[in-house]
């Protein structure tokens, strides 16, 4: 009697060693893939950040060939610019004028009508940049 339960076992035995087999070789679904633990990439290393753009650098490259270096322009042929009344008026009207040109000045602020070439080309950090430079270096001087 011993024996054929010792046989009972072994077949149950086998059985549930079979079964698990299948299920170790049955293909995976997606909710199985759920709970495995998610693999997470590394972040994108960051951009380096752009020093800001020299307004000094950027006068002497595209100013200074007609206003001159000191901003005295060259009398009768280009205008200055030194103590003049666009510089004097502040960085944002000396910023429209480089983004616009000369089409944005008043007969009082172009008595002699030169043509100044709108600088479109300029991101906006350069044309802020190159604004303060030239009402810093060439504007009415704070009172010591």
């Amino acid at each position: 009697m011993s024996t054929g339960r010792g046989w009972s076992y072994a077949v149950m035995a086998l059985g549930l060693g079979i079964m698990g087999v299948g299920w170790l070789l049955q293909p995976r679904s997606s909710t199985d893939e759920a709970e495995s633990p998610a693999v997470v990439a590394a972040p994108e290393p960051a951009e380096p950040i752009a020093p800001p753009p020299d307004g000094e650098a950027l006068y002497a490259a595209n100013c200074a060939s007609c206003h001159m270096a000191d901003g005295g322009g060259v009398p009768n042929f280009q205008p200055g610019i030194l103590d003049g009344p666009i510089v004097a008026a502040g960085v944002e009207r000396v910023a429209e004028v480089i983004r616009a040109g000369s089409a944005v000045l008043r007969d009082r602020d172009n008595p002699m009508g030169w043509e100044m070439p709108p600088f479109g080309f300029f991101t906006d950090a350069e044309v802020q940049a190159l604004a303060t430079y030239v009402h810093e270096a060439f504007g009415p001087k704070a009172e010591e």
